[in-house]
């Protein structure tokens, strides 16, 4: 190995962020298709009633969270959580 190739003591190897992008992207990608497949899933074994029923308890659900969220409170609780 040439000594112009060897980083000195001490050096931190810089990463693009442009790395990390795609994989990031990709997995957000994926994970925006699990509700739907989950839908679908419902709708084909339990029925429409189980798979509209099950996405107004999310609805639900998610206006419940969605004040604790915004407010900064859910994310001070966590944060404190050593």
């Amino acid at each position: 190995m040439s000594p112009q190739s060897q980083l000195p003591l001490g050096a931190v190897a810089r990463v693009p962020a442009t790395v990390f992008a795609p994989g990031t992207y990709n997995a957000m990608a994926g994970l925006a298709t699990l509700p739907s497949v989950l839908f679908g899933v419902l709708y084909e074994s339990l029925g429409p009633g189980a798979a509209f029923g099950f996405g107004a308890m999310l609805a639900v659900l998610a206006s419940l969270i969605l004040p604790s969220v915004t407010s900064g409170e859910l994310f001070v609780r966590i944060n404190n959580r050593h």
